[in-house]
């Protein structure tokens, strides 16, 4: 037998088994019935978050762009990457384990008593780590604004730096916690109302502050959006003091504390890489091609996110689902659920980036105004991106619901691993494009090892099948 015969043989059941792969998604993404059952049981958290994250991401992004010009809109991108190096330390993901916690106990927590207390010292503990991570952010930021501030070339940004810093380190994660804690309560209604209330709080002092951008300046701006952050932080905590019950958080449990750091302690490389990959790719830009090109992938990124609010507002409906379904290992209903989930968010990510690849060099200048146009190139690699990054995403909720956060911190590393040296390599060459394609190269590799990952996952699912047999 040949050597060429040999390798043949040998491949034919792994081609196999990703043809079959590529056909149960393709089948996935086709079923109609899948939109209209996930439509209908997130209809309330993916309306509210794609309303609110529309105007306080993509609409506030847009009356910047056009309101400050080009290079200003690039200086308040450059404030935003300062401010996001002493992100790093407040971005502990606290909101990332405790909707499961809450949620496991939630279900046996019916008045006064033992549970109920548990309920209270999840929450302690939750929002005694959020606030500790969000004031090391601030002192950091107050050690470090105006070295930082110097090392970028932009001394005269200091001032807004440290406010941005108030918001991004201390306000907005305040804000999110609140809101994650009416997730874990499985209240995606007032959830929803909450997310409302906070582009409703915050969007009107920021357009405040763009409109009055030549008397006030990126101080003013900043100061501005700090502000409506902090009325959107009490607004926020009103609705989740009815979703608990209760809002002092009284003294939080050791065992909570050490349930709750181990599960995040993997999960916080992803704002590490995230925040890190971001400013070492902006800092790149602004350095080699100033900040014109830095507002250009900007501009990429918040389109890129305004996807992501599709994927987040599913989860404060399916996350906490998954998380119960797996624990009582409900099999069927549990991968039920997953691959309808699967279908719908890929093929949303897929219509979504082809009309940016297709159609950009008309979303763009009508969006961000056509002087914003030099954004269309890296916003085209970003289309290609966005089905890429949605379905590693949904590979990676796999290992949230069965404590598997370890791969979520590998995940992230090998992301940030490929994605910065390629977009340092590529960005003095080809500016805002290089950082596209990086991010590309990054989320193809990052997606294939959550799709691997996950393989244990479902066979520990799959095997319990017999179990639920008459």
């Amino acid at each position: 037998m040949s050597v060429e015969g040999v390798g043949t043989g040998a491949e034919r059941p792994a081609q196999r088994s990703v043809s079959a792969a590529a056909q149960a998604l393709l089948r996935e993404i086709a079923d109609a019935g899948s939109y209209r059952s996930l439509a209908a049981r997130a209809k309330y958290p993916v309306g509210a978050m794609l309303i609110s994250q529309t105007v306080l991401g993509f609409g506030a992004t847009a009356v910047l762009a056009r309101a400050l010009g080009p290079r200003a809109f690039g200086e308040y991108a450059l404030v935003l990457t300062i401010a996001g190096i002493f992100q790093l330390v407040a971005a502990f993901p606290v909101e990332s384990g405790i909707p499961k916690f809450l949620a496991e106990v939630r279900g046996q927590d019916a008045g006064p008593g033992p549970l109920r207390g548990l309920v209270r010292a999840h929450y302690a503990a939750g929002l005694w780590c959020r606030l500790g991570a969000g004031l090391l952010g601030l002192a950091w930021c107050a050690l470090g604004a105006g070295w930082l501030s110097r090392l970028y070339r932009a001394q005269a940004l200091q001032g807004p730096v440290v406010v941005a810093a108030l918001s991004l380190c201390l306000l907005t994660p305040l804000t999110l916690y609140f809101m994650s804690c009416i997730q874990g309560m499985e209240q995606p209604r007032r959830w929803a109302t909450g997310n409302l209330l906070a582009a409703v709080i915050v969007f009107p002092p920021l357009l405040l502050g763009a409109l009055n951008f030549a008397k006030w300046g990126q101080f003013g701006l900043m100061a501005w959006i700090a502000a409506g952050w902090f009325g959107a932080a009490l607004a926020c905590g009103w609705l989740a003091r009815g979703a608990l019950g209760f809002l002092w958080p009284g003294r939080a449990g050791g065992q909570q504390l050490r349930q709750l750091l181990p599960f995040l302690l993997p999960i916080w490389i992803v704002p590490l890489a995230g925040f890190g990959s971001k400013t070492l790719m902006k800092a790149a830009l602004a350095w080699h091609w100033g900040p014109v090109p830095l507002g250009h992938f900007e501009i990429a990124l918040t389109l890129l996110g305004h996807l992501a609010v599709i994927y987040q507002a599913c989860m404060i409906v399916l996350l906490p689902e998954w998380a119960r379904l797996y624990a009582s290992k409900q099999a069927t209903d549990l991968l039920h659920s997953l691959g309808q989930a699967r279908g719908v968010l890929i093929g949303a990510a897929t219509a979504y980036g082809a009309v940016l690849v297709l159609a950009g060099q008309w979303v763009v200048p009508a969006i961000f105004g056509p002087d914003q146009a030099g954004a269309v190139p890296a916003v085209r690699v970003i289309g290609l991106v966005m089905p890429v990054m949605i379905g590693g995403w949904v590979a990676s909720a796999t290992n949230v619901i069965s404590n598997r956060t370890g791969n979520i911190g590998k995940a992230n590393l090998i992301w940030f691993a490929i994605g910065v040296p390629l977009g340092l390599a590529l960005i003095p060459r080809l500016s805002a494009l290089g950082a596209g394609l990086a991010w590309l190269g990054a989320y193809l590799v990052f997606t294939w090892y959550y799709v691997t990952r996950a393989r244990p996952f479902f066979r520990e699912v799959e095997g319990w099948r017999p179990l639920q047999q008459p």
